[in-house]
């Protein structure tokens, strides 16, 4: 019976089997040609940064609720 064969990752999870592994790498390499498109884009790059700001409030309203005692 043969063994599946998993490699070490350095990320944090531990092992994942190489087809995994192929797999991450190219999803990692698309995210990271897209992320080169928008960074491109003058556009897309200021309405994402203007939706990190809107989406920040909003986790700041949430964390400031969480530490009220109740």
């Amino acid at each position: 019976m043969k063994k599946r064969t998993t490699k070490k990752s350095t990320s944090v999870g531990g092992a994942y089997p190489i087809e995994d592994q192929s797999w991450r790498a190219r999803d990692d390499l698309s995210t990271l040609q897209r992320a080169q498109e928008i960074a491109a884009d003058r556009a897309r790059l200021s309405a994402a940064k203007r939706e990190a700001g809107k989406q920040q409030q909003a986790l700041a309203k949430v964390h400031k609720l969480g530490s009220r005692r109740i």
